[in-house]
C-alpha cells in the first residue's frame, strides 16, 4: 500500500510539473465575417467592405505590470524620464501602478514585446525582426543620430501573439458580428467608455466594454496596428483580410505629412485626447516612441 501511495505522488509531482502555466493575457473570440468599415466623414476611411478570418483579441491592453516584466527580462533600454506631451509628464510618474496601459513604446518595440511573449508561452513568434533594436532611430524628416531601423516581416502561419490589422481592429471595435452600430467603441456616448482630456493614465477595464466584451477600445490609450499607413487604403485594399504589408506597398501618401509612407497606422483614443469615433484613423513614425499602447491578437489557425 505504501508502495502504491508512493507511486501516485510521483505521478501527481510529473503531472504538476508538467502542466503549463496560465496564459498572461486574456483572449476573447472574435468571430470572422464580413462588414462595412469607415465613414463618409474622412477621405483616409471611407466606406469599404472588408471580410476578416476569426481571430482573438487581448480584453485589455497590454498593461504596465507585463511591459515592466518585458523589459526586465529582455534586457532593452527605456527611458522613463522621457516628456513626450506639453503637459511635461514623464512615464517615471505613473509607472508604480501597474494596472495601466503600457505606452510610451516605439512600433518596433512593440513587435519585439510581441515576440517576447509568444517564446514565453511556447508559440511560434511572429515577426522576423531583422536589425538592432534600440528607443529612438532616424526617420525622414527629422535631424536624429541612430541606429538604422530594422526590417519587421510577419509570418502569417504562426500562432503566437501580434499586433492587429487595421481592419481587425476596427472590425473588433466596432463589435463584430454581434456590432449595435455604436458611433464609438460600446457605446453613443464617450462617457460610457472612458475619460478623455485627462492630466493623467487611468487603469484598464474601468469602463462599459464594447460588445464583444472588449475593454478600451474607444479609450484609456491608443495603440499600434501593423499596417503602414496609406491615405487611401480603402480603395485598393482587397475585401478578404486586407493589410498594408510593406512600405512599397503604400500608393497613397498623407498630404500633410513629411514622413511619406514611413509611418503606421494608429487606432483606439489616449486618455488626453477628445472622445474619437470608431472610423478614425491616425499614424505615426514608427521610429520614435509615443503615448501609445499594445493590443495584442492571435490568429485562429
Amino acid at each position: 500500500m505504501k508502495r502504491i501511495i508512493t507511486v501516485i505522488s510521483l505521478m501527481v509531482m510529473i503531472l504538476g510539473c508538467s502542466a503549463k502555466s496560465p496564459p498572461l493575457v486574456e483572449l476573447v473570440e472574435v468571430t470572422g465575417g464580413s462588414m462595412i468599415l469607415g465613414s463618409d466623414e474622412t477621405d483616409s476611411n471611407k466606406p469599404h467592405r472588408v471580410s476578416l478570418d476569426t481571430f482573438y483579441m487581448a480584453k485589455y491592453p497590454v498593461t504596465m505590470k507585463l511591459w515592466k516584466q518585458f523589459l526586465a527580462e529582455t534586457g532593452l533600454s527605456f527611458d522613463w524620464d522621457s516628456e513626450l506631451t506639453y503637459r511635461k509628464m514623464t512615464f517615471r510618474e505613473f509607472a508604480g501602478n501597474d494596472t495601466y496601459a503600457a505606452q510610451g513604446m516605439n512600433w518596433y518595440y512593440a513587435v519585439a514585446f510581441c515576440n517576447w511573449l509568444s517564446k514565453k508561452e511556447g508559440l511560434q513568434p511572429v515577426y522576423n525582426i531583422n536589425g538592432v533594436l534600440t528607443e529612438r532611430y532616424a526617420w525622414e524628416g527629422y535631424e536624429m543620430e541612430g541606429q538604422k531601423q530594422p526590417e519587421v516581416f510577419w509570418n502569417k502561419k504562426a500562432n503566437g501573439y501580434r499586433l492587429p490589422t487595421e481592419a481587425e481592429w476596427e472590425y473588433a471595435a466596432r463589435g463584430g458580428q454581434l456590432s449595435k452600430g455604436y458611433r464609438y467603441a460600446g457605446s453613443n456616448n464617450p462617457e460610457e467608455i472612458g475619460l478623455f482630456r485627462q492630466a493623467h493614465p487611468y487603469p484598464v477595464g474601468q469602463f462599459k466594454p464594447n460588445e464583444l466584451g472588449l475593454y478600451d477600445m474607444g479609450g484609456n490609450v491608443a495603440v499600434w496596428c501593423w499596417d503602414w499607413y496609406d491615405y487611401k487604403a480603402w480603395a485598393w485594399l482587397p475585401e478578404p483580410n486586407p493589410s498594408v504589408d510593406s512600405t512599397k506597398a503604400v500608393r497613397y501618401f498623407h498630404p500633410n505629412r513629411v514622413e511619406k509612407n514611413k509611418i503606421k497606422v494608429i487606432r483606439g483614443t489616449m486618455w488626453e485626447e477628445r472622445p474619437h469615433e470608431v472610423s478614425w484613423r491616425e499614424a505615426f513614425p514608427p521610429a520614435l516612441p509615443y503615448w501609445v499602447g499594445i493590443r495584442l491578437v492571435r490568429s485562429k489557425l
